[in-house]
């Protein structure tokens, strides 16, 4: 079976090839998929949500997603919640969204507790509750999810959830998930360097962080972005 790196490997070539290539690669995924290896339906549903190959069609792509995720593929189950999370699937239950973070927070995924963290922020398939939306933002930041990491960072600057606002915590959060390509914590750091909030201010460093612009490689969905 291949691995889900591997298959998003094989994803990042489906995206650049010509129009022959993409067929080939995609036919090679298909044949890994129809052998039983549920990673590579996980990323034929990628190739059909995201429109690499062979066209875009959003019922297939749910459909995959249910397969592989229904077979153990965590990063299936971010994308079906994710998915979910934002309307993408028509009608879909959206407490299906939360059942389906939840599995792949239990399945070590870090981004699964940032997806839950968002349902509990917004109320959508669970009751809305900001102590344990935080409290799954601060899990996820641990695990290192940039995306949490960005929220944990805001609670603090701003005294979201209840916190109490701590400024060197709040920068120490931003400047984390900055690292890691969070494009939200990059505007926020600039801002940051630039008024001396849990920083020496620096002009330059905060210009610097608020023009960055990192182009990141396929992974797989944001979770509730």
């Amino acid at each position: 079976m291949m691995t889900v790196n591997e298959v998003h490997a094989e994803l990042e070539q489906i995206r650049n090839a010509d129009l022959l290539k993409k067929g080939l690669y995609f036919t090679k995924l298909e044949e890994r998929a129809n052998n039983g290896d549920n990673n590579a339906v996980y990323g034929l549903a990628c190739c059909y949500d995201f429109g690499y190959y062979p066209r875009r069609d959003s019922r297939m792509a749910e459909k995959l997603y249910r397969q592989a995720a229904e077979g153990g593929c965590s990063a299936a189950m971010l994308n079906l919640a994710t998915s979910i999370y934002r309307g993408e699937f028509g009608g879909a239950d959206t407490t299906q969204a939360f059942y389906w973070y939840q599995r792949a927070a239990e399945a070590g995924e870090g981004d699964g507790y940032f997806g839950m963290g968002k349902c509990y922020e917004t109320g959508l398939g669970i009751e809305q509750n900001d102590a344990m939306a935080f409290r799954m933002f601060y899990k996820a930041a641990d695990m290192g999810c940039p995306g949490a990491m960005h929220n944990v960072g805001l609670a603090y600057l701003g005294g979201n959830f209840g916190i109490k606002i701590d400024l060197d915590k709040a920068f120490e959060y931003e400047k984390k998930a900055a690292e890691l390509g969070d494009r939200n914590a990059q505007f926020n750091l600039g801002l940051m360097f630039i008024n001396g909030d849990g920083v020496r201010a620096d002009e330059d460093v905060g210009f610097y962080w608020l023009s960055c612009k990192t182009r990141r490689k396929f992974v797989r969905r944001d979770a509730c972005l």
